[in-house]
């Protein structure tokens, strides 16, 4: 399964931009960017989310630069390339001179680029840093199923594609209920929770694989589950970089990370953002639910989640009335393709009855099931940063 190459900016929202945009351009990798604001959090987000390369925002003073990329060295065994960002205009509208670009290399920057960046420079730096070292980087695929509001169905989606990858993979994949406070995968699949997700919160300074897959549930199809927490007292003691531990370690444990979130976009939905390589939004063929879909999409994006990670999801949660919206109208409504459209299907209900996964049984020729094994399926494929996919 091919990886993206993941580059954490550390510096301005402009720059994260400028890496963002140029990052379309890069045909050689996907790449996947994320933000830090300053060298003090970037530690953390390095350890959290292992980005194959840094890029720094150069100033004048290089003393703090020095001291974050030992620890990169120090906390991880294969350090991110750190590459650093300079602009004229920092340096009173010269180059840097000898002597500051020794003193970055002293501070282990391996290489620069220039402001603004550009689609060549940033392509040449990471291919010759880089290489094939990210290909051959275990690391799973995480999918993350979002909404604005709840009852579109959305944990029955994440539920079914966990199974449907379960059919392939087995206990390579992992279903994380992160609806802290209302989480109802373990229920699904007919699980009663003996570990849950606090348990592995509360042991994070000794997770590693070996232990996050003994703290799952196994379910007959193979599939592994991390439940949601028991009631909103344990919720509380999860945070967003507690999450992130949580979420770096199963996406080296398993071949796909498949997450449930709860419908409010706070810090624990954040943190499970940036690490998503799909952020599946699930909307219903309702003007209230599609309007309300506008601006999370537009809120994504300005969280650096780009197009590139999103899937529109139309999920008919319910039996279709005169005036169902059809997929052609939410198009144009969201001015972006639909990326799959699930249709209603009364087994599903009968199924969350009974915790017997629908996703097990159904066929894949037809209805419900077809659309399933379809959007499986392409969650399976490579996918780029940034897409043009906008309704017609």
């Amino acid at each position: 399964m091919d990886k993206s190459t993941v580059v954490l900016v550390v510096g301005s929202e402009a720059l994260a931009q400028e890496v963002e945009a140029v990052s379309a351009a890069v045909k050689s990798r996907t790449i996947q960017v994320q933000r830090s604001p300053d060298l003090r959090r970037a530690g953390e987000a390095a350890r959290t989310r292992r980005p194959d390369a840094v890029i720094v925002e150069l100033g004048r003073d290089l003393r703090e630069l020095h001291a974050f990329a030992a620890e990169l060295e120090s906390g991880a065994d294969v350090a991110p390339v750190v590459v650093g960002a300079w602009s004229r205009e920092t340096f009173l509208g010269e180059d840097p001179s000898s002597a500051y670009l020794i003193e970055a290399t002293r501070a282990r920057v391996r290489d620069f680029v220039r402001r603004p960046v550009s689609s060549t420079e940033l392509a040449e730096v990471l291919e010759r840093h880089l290489g094939a070292r990210v290909a051959s980087r275990a690391q799973g695929r995480v999918i993350a199923f979002v909404s604005n509001k709840g009852g579109v169905g959305k944990s029955t989606l994440a539920v079914s594609t966990a199974c449907a990858l379960a059919k392939t993979h087995g206990d390579r994949v992992v279903l994380i209920d992160a609806s802290l406070q209302l989480g109802l995968c373990a229920s699904m699949l007919d699980l009663e929770p003996t570990t849950t997700l606090v348990d592995a919160v509360m042991q994070q300074d000794r997770l590693d694989e070996t232990l996050l897959r003994e703290l799952t549930l196994q379910h007959a199809c193979g599939l592994r589950v991390l439940a949601a927490p028991k009631d909103a007292m344990d919720a509380a003691r999860i945070d967003d970089a507690s999450l992130a531990r949580v979420l770096s370690v199963a996406r080296r444990a398993f071949d796909y990370v498949v997450v449930d979130t709860f419908p409010l976009l706070d810090s624990i939905a954040v943190a499970i953002l940036d690490f998503a390589d799909d952020a599946c939004v699930v909307v219903t063929p309702t003007v209230p639910h599609v309007l309300g879909a506008l601006p999370l999409l537009d809120v994504l994006e300005r969280l650096g989640v780009g197009r590139g990670r999103q899937r529109i999801v139309l999920n008919h949660s319910h039996p279709r009335v005169a005036g169902t919206l059809t997929p052609e109208d939410v198009a144009t409504r969201l001015q972006r393709r639909i990326d799959a459209v699930f249709p209603f299907d009364k087994g599903l209900l009968v199924a969350q009855n009974t915790g017997e996964p629908y996703a097990l049984a159904v066929g894949r020729l037809f209805g419900f099931g077809r659309a399933l094994a379809g959007f499986v399926d392409e969650l399976a494929r490579p996918r780029g940063a940034v897409t043009s996919d906008v309704a017609p």
